[in-house]
């Protein structure tokens, strides 16, 4: 039987539109979603892993050799002084008032200076602003209104503003928060909180009725591969989920569906959409799995993880066993509401009562810790318990139970799946004589 539903397989990845809808999309999609995740990640482990050196020597860089001056100015370094060029008002034969700036060759206006709008250009000391611009701009002009680069601030409106008029203007002025003296300061703040944590040490949380005391220091790494290891299986989910239907929707809707289960054999026609839909799913894992291990396994030395990531792998193993029936059993849960939709009552309840019952789960599972001896009682019965335990599951590897409540959990999890399947052959069945 399954050697025949492999080739059928093979032929039906053959037709170029079930292989696009299949495979192909769907394939590029999830990576999309999974490098931008990964991407994301990677920039966030690297803020916070930084150390005050590493934040100066950042700092330094966007200060001395900023990439943005090199883009617009074609170097990074910093400009020279900063001109002021105070414009001075005049008026024509017929009255009209104007005004020009300095007859100088330093003062000759550009779009990417900047200018202050006030009523006495002569009188306003700029102090505070050559020290704000210097460096990032060549010229700042001072006028009542016929200075007009691409940043003019109005600093006497309230409350004050400043208009920008190009996307480079835009950027240069961000640029500014680099060079300011806020930045100093804000360094000198880092500096100091990191020195506190370095002086408090490794924090631990001494949970009751876990096998190893949470650490906190570093929790985000383990956040980090918790949110990674868990798009990676609902992704997984979705596109095997979704392969069944678009597999039955394709050839019920060219009419040749049920002659096909005819023809081939019902057990080798199922096998084929079976073998499509691991295929559909492993080919994603092979393309996702590597990066994310490599990614993760050159982040933070040994010691600062914590949680099972530093235990054998059989805990992982274990927990990601129950993290996929927990998730597979969500995805069932959304197919058999998607099934009754025609029945309000049933739909209802299938697509809000476990989304409730997660919720409430969840809630008093945190709020066990103010109950002390006793909340370790509720916090393991949580644990072990299908639909109510997806968010201590979900951080089980923070927050570790022992090993017998995630072996349970998975194991009634099971046992609730096999159920609600048996339980709703009918309307599969009747899903299946509707298409």
């Amino acid at each position: 039987m399954i050697l025949p539903g492999f080739r059928l397989a093979l032929a039906l990845l053959r037709i170029p539109r079930l292989f696009i809808s299949l495979l192909l999309f769907p394939l590029i999609l999830s990576l999309m979603l999974m490098t931008a995740q990964l991407i994301g990640t990677t920039i966030i482990l690297s803020q916070i892993t930084r150390t005050p050196e590493d934040m100066q020597k950042h700092v330094k860089t966007l200060q001395e050799n900023s990439f943005l001056r090199k883009l617009v100015y074609g170097s990074g370094a910093r400009l020279a002084a900063i001109e002021v060029c105070r414009w001075q008002g005049f008026s024509d034969e017929h009255g009209a008032v104007f005004e020009l700036p300095p007859q100088t060759n330093t003062c000759m206006p550009d779009r990417l200076d900047v200018a202050l709008h006030v009523k006495n250009p002569d009188e306003i000391d700029v102090t505070q602003y050559v020290e704000l611009f210097n460096g990032n701009f060549e010229r700042l002009h001072i006028c009542q209104q016929d200075c007009k680069p691409d940043i003019v601030l109005h600093p006497e409106e309230r409350p004050p503003r400043v208009n920008i008029y190009s996307l480079i203007g835009l950027l240069l002025v961000n640029q500014l928060s680099f060079d300011s003296p806020i930045e100093q300061e804000a360094l000198m703040v880092f500096e100091k909180r990191y020195e506190f944590f370095r002086l408090l040490g490794t924090q631990f949380f001494m949970a009751r009725g876990y096998e190893d005391p949470v650490q906190l220091s570093n929790i985000s790494f383990e956040v980090s591969l918790l949110v990674s290891i868990s798009s990676i299986i609902i992704i997984g989910l979705w596109l095997a989920v979704k392969a069944h239907r678009k597999v039955l929707d394709y050839f019920a809707k060219s009419g040749a569906l049920f002659p096909m289960v005819a023809a081939l054999g019902k057990s080798e026609f199922y096998s084929a959409i079976w073998i499509v839909t691991l295929l559909r799913v492993l080919t994603f894992l092979l393309a996702t799995i590597p990066p994310t291990y490599f990614l993760f396994s050159s982040v933070g030395e040994s010691e600062q993880w914590g949680g099972i990531f530093q235990k054998d792998i059989g805990h992982m193993i274990l927990w990601i066993a129950a993290l996929t029936s927990t998730f597979s059993l969500a995805a069932l849960v959304s197919s058999l509401a998607d099934l009754k939709h025609r029945v309000y009552v049933f739909s209802f309840a299938y697509r809000f009562i476990p989304l409730m019952l997660a919720a409430l789960g969840g809630a008093f599972w945190l709020f066990s810790f103010f109950f002390g001896e006793s909340g370790i009682i509720l916090r393991h019965i949580i644990a072990s318990l299908p639909i109510v335990s997806i968010i201590p599951i979900i951080i089980a590897p923070i927050f570790q139970p022992p090993l017998d409540i995630i072996a349970v959990n998975t194991l009634l999890t099971l046992i609730l799946i096999t159920a609600l399947l048996r339980s709703n052959t009918r309307w599969f069945a009747a899903h299946l004589e509707a298409l």
